[in-house]
């Protein structure tokens, strides 16, 4: 050990390690013989080498700056301002506001590598509080001082917030976080750009660059990519000081707790294992935590290259930090074979936490001994992750196999994807993989998505367009997918492979994107905007809504980060790394939907005015006090129907031409009640059991009212069912941003025949309704509750609409098809609950309104047993036939989308629930045959390549052997899908009979039952049983008497067999 390495390993530290992981610095890691390691690295100022805690940005300095070993000082040229280390100590150059300053900087001198820039500045003379940013950009030039690649130039807007913090009254040392990568080319140009508020001018003294976070200074600019924590990797390592390292690979674990870096010195690749957890003080710190201590260093031994730029290595770590697995990706004579790692800190009983941790191999396992490729540590239940769930995934391009990494290592699944290994395909598999999913895009125009636990091919997605690279994310729970494709991410479900949308604003015409998908919301990379120098422009994430594609929130993470990959059970974890660097950013609740939560300090519960709807009275509404009226409203009574109804007419005058919408509240006999909300232009109306929130717009060419929510309070059974109920507000407040809403209720009035019946409740006793319901609602319901049994209250809306209104209503439904988080249950289900024969007319209305045949709006999934609404209303129809209106509307929505997506998915009610239709409505059953007979398949190619011929039987002499005859030489075969891993035979061209589809749905079920522990754990036989062995099993599984059936058959009726898909499935049975 050097002289000056022990210097700086006995010098105290003023850094702290996470948690229960701090260490003395006299502690020493000893985790591989003749290796020498100190655990911390000296943080002292006084020391010129060693580099100052981010957290000492305001530490006091002398008036006279120490000039730096290598500076770069400015001076006027006629070809501009130009940098030189020739140049010598010179006076500061002023730095004026206005337009783009910049100046050339002679790097010849500099070692190749990564660099942070270091500057000497002084704001005197500059109001850095009225300037809004500073843009510092950074780029290196070619010989004829033209721009080069864009992986050389460094950008950082330093934003108001920065610049105040910067120390005015003296020369300042200031650092930029983000480093750039210089090499033996032309010069580095330095340029400054001035925001908004830019008045005076700051002095320049010199520039300077130092390689990894070494060096004096006063203060760091991070700028739009400021990291929460980062890593610095070597900076224990003796003779690094003056080196520039380059990390190589890096990885975050699943719970985003620790982090593996890989990096190179001497031609040695160097493994460092980092703790990532943080405390309250941590996450809420005002600078970055910076990692610079490692848990535990290790090298490879027996491995050198001097070209580790040129190696792709899959670098993996556990989920709490205690296994690492690192290999080549590509087979070469010169790649790392797989290394497996285990890191333990030190026996709970021995409290001296100056002890290493000790990080030692493991035992290869047979499958992984000699293995290229990808691999990476997952869990297949994210949604209770336990240690002991947690799996080694690998895929070299053909194969993926799954490990047990507990205790001996072993393998327990092989799956064969492709007979041609795609080392890119494999990429791509660990970019979807989420829970027990994932999907492989190896095959030309389909997305095939596989089940890990099961071991087997679930799903497979047709590609409209045919494209030949594609990129997918699985949803954690696998319900949906997420396709990449070129300047398009489209959402599947993935079990029916029904399209449930697109979106492409503010996308590249890339086909990759970087997308984590949930239940309702998907995040996606937004490509950077017009301006370079907005930071709300580089490059932002965006939160997606499933269900009608658009924007619910945007999160301002850097473009430089990356998502890894799996992605993290609790929340995504951004990285990217620069140099000797690893940034990281852990996005809480990055993939939750904007949250109604508090609003913050300042705000402020406002009572808001209660008024009555009363006949031929009149009221007005404006945004302030003593605004104009932007609103009016007009109370009436009709006869609608039959029924003496309480009207409003919503009036609204734009560029002098009115607009009115007119709205029926409910029976004459009360009155009701309504509050507006200026802040967010809502009118709130109480209509006895319903709560109704109306968005008024006052924009011209926009809808004058746009319903937005609808709750039933309670649920009065069957005792007031045919009762007029009358509920007033007692009182109303609003925060001052209009997302909370207070309403104060006084207690049901009951009226039967216009008589009110006995109150049960004191007259003055009142309840309070909260939107979003928070701690302050005495209701006692739940929002689901509220919302689906309001949907009963929007069919009384629209029975005594006008056709504006009642387009209002579907519109407002429309949200609710498809179920959420909130609902749970599709509002098709809701209506067909809440069906009657006295609104029978409107019930079959409001579903084909909901149920258009040109657009798909419900999919059916009986993967997910979900509730089917057309078994609920054929269940309705027993006892009321006239509710089979609505069951025909549900049939042909189902019958028209399976034909025109080739997709028998959406038929799975018709086939649940065939014999009860074939009964209540034999001639729309036998439609519905006629319609299904022939529907042509989805990528009729890939069936091709990925069959099973079930040939008839006949009588043949070689009864006992495989029908040899091939497609081509098969008339009218019948195909079973299998996807075999195996070359496109040439001869299936010769094949050019039209090809259509029959789901073993239609006849059969198949009962999911659950795995069993052990067999997920057991490892592979080593060889496959023999023949006999296999006869014996069969005939024995036979013949148990306690045989669970996995297939039933489904009650159909004879008519049913009357159709060609139908009978293919016997043929194929047979």
């Amino acid at each position: 050990m050097s002289k000056k390495f022990q210097e700086a390993a006995s010098t105290p530290s003023t850094g702290t390690f996470p948690l229960s992981m701090s260490m003395p610095s006299s502690s020493t890691l000893a985790v591989s013989s003749n290796f020498p390691m100190a655990t911390t690295m000296p943080m002292s100022p006084t020391s010129p080498a060693m580099p100052l805690s981010p957290a000492m940005s305001a530490v006091s300095m002398p008036l006279s700056m120490p000039m730096p070993e290598k500076g770069w000082y400015l001076k006027n040229t006629i070809e501009g301002v130009s940098g030189s280390l020739k140049y010598g100590p010179l006076p500061a150059i002023v730095v004026r506001a206005g337009p783009r300053w910049k100046c050339l900087l002679d790097i010849s001198t500099l070692d190749p590598g990564w660099y942070s820039i270091v500057f000497c500045v002084s704001f005197k003379n500059m109001d850095t509080k009225a300037l809004q940013s500073l843009t510092i950009d950074a780029r290196q030039l070619d010989d004829d001082n033209h721009a080069v690649y864009m992986a050389k130039t460094c950008k950082t807007i330093v934003s108001n917030e920065e610049l105040r913090q910067i120390p005015t009254e003296r020369f300042t040392r200031l650092r930029l976080h983000r480093q750039i990568e210089l090499d033996a080319g032309g010069p580095m140009e330095l340029s400054f750009n001035f925001g908004s508020g830019a008045l005076g001018s700051f002095e320049l003294r010199y520039v300077t660059f130092e390689s990894g976070q070494n060096g004096v200074y006063d203060h760091v600019l991070y700028g739009e990519g400021k990291p929460q924590q980062f890593i610095s990797v070597g900076q224990n390592m003796e003779g690094s000081y003056h080196r520039t390292l380059n990390v190589h690979s890096y990885a975050i674990s699943s719970t985003g707790s620790h982090a593996v870096t890989l990096y190179f010195e001497g031609g040695r690749a160097f493994l460092e294992i980092w703790d990532l957890r943080e405390s309250k003080a941590d996450t809420f710190a005002a600078t970055p935590r910076v990692h610079n201590t490692p848990c535990a260093r290790t090298f490879i031994k027996a491995f050198t290259t001097s070209h580790p730029d040129l190696m792709d290595i899959s670098l993996s770590i556990s989920s709490f930090g205690s296994q690492v697995v690192l290999h080549s990706a590509e087979p070469s004579e010169s790649g790392i074979p797989c290394h497996i790692f285990n890191c333990d800190p030190p026996a709970p009983a021995d409290h001296d936490l100056s002890k290493p941790w000790s990080l030692s191999l493991t035992t290869i396992c047979q499958g992984l001994r000699g293995y290229y490729g990808y691999g990476a540590f997952h869990f297949c239940t994210p949604d209770s992750p336990h240690e002991k769930d947690e799996r080694y995934v690998t895929c070299d391009g053909s194969m993926v196999s799954i490990y047990n990494i507990h205790g001996d290592w072993s393998r327990i699944r092989v799956l064969t994807l492709s007979v041609e290994p795609s080392l890119d395909s494999a990429l791509a598999m660990f970019l979807s993989m989420r829970g027990r999913y994932f999907s492989w895009t190896g095959v030309k125009g389909v997305v095939s998505i596989w089940d890990l636990t099961a071991g087997k091919q679930v799903s497979f997605i047709p590609m409209e367009d045919d494209h030949s690279t594609v990129y997918a994310n699985m949803s954690r729970d696998g319900s949906m997918v997420a396709i990449s494709v070129k300047g398009r991410v489209s959402i599947y479900q993935t079990f029916t492979g029904v399209k449930l949308g697109d979106y492409e604003p503010g996308l590249s015409d890339e086909n990759y994107f970087e997308v984590v998908l949930e239940k309702d919301h998907f995040m996606v990379l937004d490509q950077p905007g017009s301006d370079s120098n907005d930071p709300e422009q580089i490059g932002c994430r965006r939160l997606i809504s499933t269900r009608d594609m658009s924007v619910a929130k945007t999160l301002l993470i850097h473009q430089d980060y990356e998502v890894q990959y799996p992605v993290p059970i609790a929340n995504p974890a951004f990285a990217y790394a620069q140099g000797s660097v690893v940034n990281i950013v852990k996005a809480a609740n990055a993939l939750a939907p904007p949250r109604d939560g508090p609003c913050g300090t300042d705000c402020l519960m406002s009572v808001l005015p209660v008024d009555l709807f009363a006949e031929d009275e009149t009221l007005e509404y404006s945004y302030d006090v003593e605004g104009p009226v932007v609103f009016t409203i007009t109370g009436s009574q009709s006869r609608i129907n039959g029924t003496r109804m309480s009207v409003i007419t919503i009036s609204c005058s734009d560029s002098g031409k009115p607009r009115q919408f007119t709205l029926p509240l409910g029976p004459a006999q009360v009155v009701y009640s309504g509050v507006f909300i200026p802040t967010t232009s809502q009118l709130v109306l109480a209509t006895g059991r319903y709560i109704q929130v109306w968005k008024l717009s006052a924009v011209p060419g926009t809808e004058i009212a746009e319903l937005e929510l609808v709750w039933k309070l309670k649920d009065e059974g069957n005792e007031h069912a045919a009762d007029v109920c009358h509920r007033k507000i007692a009182s109303a407040s609003a925060c001052n941003h209009g997302k909370h809403l207070a309403l104060d209720l006084y207690p049901e009035r009951w009226f039967r025949k216009s008589r009110e019946l006995p109150r049960v409740a004191k007259r003055n006793a009142v309840e309070t309704v909260t939107a979003p319901i928070f701690t302050m609602d005495t209701i006692g319901t739940t929002e689901a509750f509220r919302v689906n049994h309001g949907i009963q209250g929007l069919v009384e809306v629209y029975a005594y609409a006008n056709a504006e209104c009642q387009e209002a209503v579907i519109k407002h439904l429309r949200t609710l098809v498809r179920p959420s988080a909130k609902t749970r249950t599709s509002a098709i289900v809701t209506l067909c609950r809440f069906w009657s024969p006295d609104k029978k007319v409107f019930y079959e209305e409001i579903m084909a309104g909901l149920l258009p045949t040109a657009q798909v709006t419900w999919v059916p999934d009986a993967h997910n047993n979900g509730i089917d609404p057309l078994a609920v209303i054929l269940k309705a129809a027993d006892s009321q036939p006239s509710a089979i209106g609505v069951a025909k509307v549900i049939m042909d929505y189902c019958v028209s989308h399976a034909n025109s997506s080739k997709n028998l998915s959406f038929m799975s009610p018709i086939f649940e629930s065939w014999r009860k239709i074939m009964s209540l409505a034999p001639a729309e059953a036998l439609k519905c045959l006629d319609r299904m007979a022939f529907i042509p398949v989805q990528q009729r190619t890939y069936i091709i390549n990925n069959h099973l011929v079930a040939h008839a039987p006949r009588p043949r002499l070689a009864f006992w052997k495989t029908n040899p005859n091939p497609l081509w030489k098969t008339e009218e075969p019948i195909m079973q899908l299998q996807v075999t891993p195996k070359k496109p035979n040439p001869l299936n061209e010769q094949f050019t009979q039209p090809v259509f589809v029959a789901s073993f749905d239609a006849l059969w079920q198949y009962k999911q039952l659950p795995s069993k522990e052990d067999e997920w754990n057991r490892p592979l036989p080593g060889a496959k049983p023999l023949w006999w062995q296999t006869a014996f099993y069969t005939i024995w599984l036979k013949f148990r008497l306690n045989n669970q059936a996995y297939v039933e058959c489904k009650d159909v009726s004879l008519e049913y067999f009357d159709n060609p898909a139908i009978t293919a499935l016997i043929a194929y049975k047979w």
